[in-house]
């Protein structure tokens, strides 16, 4: 898994932190050992842009992401 997918396991399974990532994600985000891209995708919130960045640096899971992503779309979630 990459870096980026570990970062975003581990914000969801952490309330506190996901808490504070929403109220500051700069300072949140500023001492982890993501590259700034993977950086600028988390801070944008945008799914597509995430899963790009995953793809990027781990194709596998980017592929799986986005479809994913297009299919709680297509189901309207």
């Amino acid at each position: 898994m990459s870096n980026l997918v570990d970062y975003l396991l581990d914000l969801a399974a952490d309330p506190d932190r996901c808490a504070r990532f929403k109220a500051d994600p700069e300072s949140e985000l500023r001492y982890t050992a993501l590259s700034d891209r993977e950086k600028s995708a988390i801070a944008t919130r945008d799914p597509q842009q995430i899963s790009q960045a995953i793809a990027d640096q781990s194709p596998d899971t980017g592929i799986v992401l986005q479809w994913l992503f297009s299919v709680f779309n297509e189901s309207g979630g």
